[in-house]
């Protein structure tokens, strides 16, 4: 496997963009949070209120269980990877 890594929004845009870039073809993977794009996975924003775990593991470990449970996420992407922050 060849992988070319682009840091820092180098393709161009901004955080909010990334998932369109993916969407767009522009680039095959990208790594963001949910709370870069407000309104685009409102079945997820409830895990980055604060207060909602004591730690950032059970936060992460709840928002694991909630997608794996089948919740579809607004726009059909595939997430390969979901971490919540205190």
């Amino acid at each position: 496997m060849k992988c070319q890594i682009y840091p820092a929004n180098q393709l161009g845009g901004t955080p909010p963009q990334l998932l369109n870039q993916v969407r767009d073809g522009v680039a095959d993977i990208a790594w963001t949070l949910p709370g870069y794009t407000p309104g685009r996975f409102t079945l997820t924003e409830v895990f980055e209120l604060p207060f909602f775990t004591t730690s950032y593991e059970a936060s992460s470990r709840a928002l694991w269980d909630f997608v794996e449970g089948g919740q579809a996420l607004r726009d059909g992407g595939r997430p390969r990877y979901f971490s919540a922050k205190q």
